[in-house]
C-alpha cells in the first residue's frame, strides 16, 4: 500500500476501512464451528494467508503497472486475443467465482436481522408454512442481489462509493462503537484501578482515531465525488 501524500493517506484509509465489514462474520462463524475453541488458531492462519495474498497482489500489480494502475487491477489486464490474454481472462473468471461463493457469507449476518421482521410483516411462520417462508426468502434475497448488481453497474466510479461507505459506516461500526460499548459494559466490573484506567485510555484512543478517520475520510470521499460530478481531476488513487 503506497500512499503518495497526506490526502492520499486519507483516501487510502477510506478504502481500507471498507473491508472492516467482514469483521461481522467472525462471531457467527465461531458459533457455527464444531469446535469453537480452535477458532483463534483457524482465524490467525486464515488471516496470515489472506494478508500474504493481498500484499502479493498489490505489490506485483504496482510493480507491473506502476502509477497507471486502475482502481481494480483487472482493468489493467490486456483485452487482446493473444495467448497471454487467456491467462488474464482466467484470472477474471476466478475473481468472479470468488465473489459468487463469498456473496452469501457477506450477507449472512444482515439477513439474520432483516428476515425475521419480514416474516412478521407478511405473517408467515417458518415452522408452520416452510414453503411460503422459502419463497419469501428467495424473492427477498434475489431483490438484494439485483439491487447491489445494479448499483455496481450504474455507478461508473465504484471506488468513490466504496471509500465513502468505508469512511462513513465502517469507521463507526468497526472502530468507534466497539470501544464505547466496552466502556459501557465493563466500567462497573470490579478490578484494580490502574488496570481499568489503562483499558479505558486505550478505548478512548481508539475512539479518537476512529473519529479522526471518520471526519477526514468522509470529507475526502465527498470531495472526490463532487470533483467527479463536476468533471474535475480527482486526486490520484493512492493505494495499490
Amino acid at each position: 500500500m503506497l500512499c503518495t501524500a497526506m490526502r492520499g493517506l486519507e483516501w487510502c484509509v477510506c478504502n481500507s476501512e471498507s473491508v472492516l465489514k467482514f469483521m461481522l462474520q467472525i462471531l457467527p462463524l465461531e458459533n457455527k464451528m464444531k469446535t469453537p475453541k480452535n477458532f483463534t488458531r483457524v482465524l490467525l492462519s486464515a488471516m496470515l494467508v489472506i494478508t500474504f495474498i493481498f500484499v502479493s497482489i498489490g505489490t506485483l500489480g504496482y510493480l507491473a503497472f506502476g502509477s497507471e494502475i486502475e482502481d481494480s487491477i483487472t482493468l489493467n489486464l490486456p483485452k487482446d486475443k493473444h495467448l497471454h490474454s487467456v491467462v488474464f481472462h482466467t484470472a477474471k473468471l476466478y475473481l468472479s467465482f470468488a465473489v459468487f461463493v463469498t456473496y452469501a457469507l457477506v450477507f449472512y449476518v444482515p439477513l439474520d436481522f432483516m428476515e425475521p421482521p419480514l416474516f412478521r410483516r407478511f405473517k408467515i411462520d417458518k415452522t408452520k408454512d416452510p414453503k411460503k417462508a422459502f419463497l419469501l426468502q428467495v424473492i427477498f434475497r434475489s431483490a438484494i442481489v439485483t439491487v447491489t448488481a445494479v448499483l455496481a453497474i450504474a455507478i461508473p466510479e465504484i471506488h468513490l462509493f466504496i471509500s465513502l461507505i468505508g469512511a462513513f459506516a465502517s469507521s463507526v461500526l468497526a472502530i468507534i462503537v466497539p470501544p464505547i460499548l466496552q466502556i459501557m459494559l465493563f466500567y462497573n466490573v470490579p478490578e484494580p484501578r490502574w488496570q481499568k484506567m489503562l483499558w479505558i485510555a486505550k478505548s478512548v484512543f481508539i475512539v479518537c482515531v476512529g473519529v479522526l478517520g471518520f471526519i477526514t475520510g468522509t470529507y475526502t470521499s465527498l470531495q472526490n465525488i463532487v470533483m467527479f460530478l463536476r468533471g474535475e481531476k480527482q486526486s490520484p488513487t493512492p493505494c495499490y
